[in-house]
């Protein structure tokens, strides 16, 4: 019985390798005959989609019609707040964090998402809210900062604050208060105002090839420079601030 089946999958096998072989065959003359070759695409050429998303046209379903499983229809019983019960709902937890996320947004560079909840303040209504003092508040600001209102004593403080400008923090803070001489040709040809501004008072550090060389060799070229001129060159000079016109 076994070894009928084997000659039966033998004869089986042969056939269908003889079929394989009259095709080659016959494609091999028709391509010899009329130099064309018939082709078509096997069933694994197909790129396959079963794994790719099928666009949804519909409307999104609201969160209020969305079935979460059998027995948990009733929305009363939902409870989606992460937070412990006893600290739901706490009286002034909402003017808490508002406050918490303003005031890391005034100390710190970066933000996060949660500002975007908060509209910004009008500074112009702070400015006409309080008529009645001497100043406006945007001058009391600006002379708590030492902006203005620069006396000759404060003038040399701030020059000695600022020396060693490249490695002094100081002096980068400086840079935001005041406009420098570097800045007068950008500011003169800057066609957006609101953004030249922006750069004047948000300092970038650059790094190009020849401020670091400058850097790398200064201390070097004034000790030359004494030494043939004979003269003494104070290292390290800080920011003068102009006393007729304190915002240069």
């Amino acid at each position: 019985m076994k070894d009928n089946v084997s000659v039966l999958l033998a004869l089986d096998l042969m056939l269908y390798c003889k079929h394989h072989v009259v095709a080659v065959l016959f494609a091999i003359h028709d391509f010899s005959a009329n130099g064309g070759v018939k082709l078509q695409l096997a069933c694994t050429q197909k790129p396959l989609t079963f794994h790719k998303a099928k666009p949804f046209l519909a409307s999104p379903v609201k969160a209020a019609q969305l079935k979460i499983g059998q027995g948990n229809t009733d929305s009363a019983k939902l409870h989606f707040d992460p937070r412990p019960v006893e600290t739901r709902n706490t009286p002034g937890y909402a003017s808490y964090v508002r406050n918490m996320i303003i005031n890391y947004k005034g100390l710190h560079v970066d933000s996060v998402p949660l500002v975007q909840l908060y509209e910004p303040a009008n500074t112009y209504a702070i400015e006409h809210d309080h008529v009645y003092l001497a100043n406006s508040a945007s001058e009391n600001f600006l002379c708590d900062i030492l902006v203005t209102d620069i006396t000759p004593e404060i003038a040399p403080n701030i020059e000695k604050a600022t020396r060693g400008q490249a490695g002094n923090p100081n002096g980068y803070a400086e840079r935001c208060l005041r406009m420098h001489a570097s800045k007068f040709g950008a500011i003169c040809r800057a066609r957006d105002k609101q953004k030249m501004a922006e750069n004047l008072v948000h300092h970038v550090r650059v790094q190009p090839a020849a401020v670091n060389h400058g850097r790398l060799f200064e201390n070097t070229a004034l000790t030359q420079f004494e030494q043939q001129c004979n003269v003494r060159v104070q290292h390290g000079v800080g920011m003068t601030v102009s006393l007729d016109k304190d915002f240069i």
